[in-house]
């Protein structure tokens, strides 16, 4: 069982890849841009393999959302960070799986914003 404190590790390393990508396609240094991208697909499939991800439907502010998660004991984390009614996530829930269904219902909720 992985911890918090490995997973977010790993998330920092991950954050200043995505500006190094950035900024070397601004530059057009596109060696030093592929060897950032190789390096960030394989921090992601660390932490693919090593930690649990789940399905789970969750709200923010009255729109419902499907994502696939990490789980680390009882908190879930999006994007390497965890999900708290502090930033606004509510009703979290796991669910077996996401179906087209539940894509198309958050596709035509984000038609009226």
């Amino acid at each position: 069982m992985t911890t918090q404190k490995e997973f977010l590790a790993i998330n920092k390393q991950i954050q200043p890849l995505h500006a190094t990508i950035y900024n070397c396609k601004i530059a057009k240094e596109y060696k030093a841009m592929y060897e950032a991208k190789d390096e960030l697909a394989l921090l992601e499939k660390t932490i693919k393999e090593q930690f649990n991800h789940v399905n789970i439907k969750y709200m923010i502010g009255s729109r419902c959302y499907y994502n696939e998660v990490v789980k680390i004991g009882k908190s879930y984390f999006v994007n390497g960070c965890k999900m708290t009614k502090k930033r606004g996530y509510h009703n979290i829930e796991e669910i077996p799986e996401i179906t087209n269904n539940m894509i198309e219902e958050m596709q035509a909720d984000s038609y009226y914003y």
